[in-house]
């Protein structure tokens, strides 16, 4: 008795197996190329997170002093304590550098 539906034909143990490895060793690849992926987002993250701090570090320099504090509210500087807004970085970055 043969069946016409397709696929419905017996598959061999052995055929079977190497099918089951195929897939398996393609399950592996793409688990291994996630975690390269995975890997390279936080590494770029990371040189992204080094970089403004850098810049961050480079606003704290003398040469910058006077550009980051012109970017500053004058009458928040006035107070003794309280509210004080921190300008953006790029803002610090387009701001002329006064000469010393």
């Amino acid at each position: 008795m043969s069946s016409s539906q397709p696929g419905a034909e017996f598959v061999p143990f052995a055929q079977f197996a190497a099918i089951e490895h195929q897939l398996m060793a393609t399950a592996s690849e793409r688990d291994g190329l996630a975690r390269e992926r995975d890997r390279l987002a936080h590494e770029r993250d990371e040189y992204k997170a080094r970089a403004e701090w850098l810049h961050q570090q480079l606003e704290l320099a003398p040469k910058f002093w006077r550009a980051t504090r012109s970017l500053l509210v004058e009458a928040q500087l006035a107070l003794p304590l309280g509210p004080l807004t921190v300008p953006q970085a790029r803002a610090l970055r387009e701001a002329p550098v006064a000469p010393e």
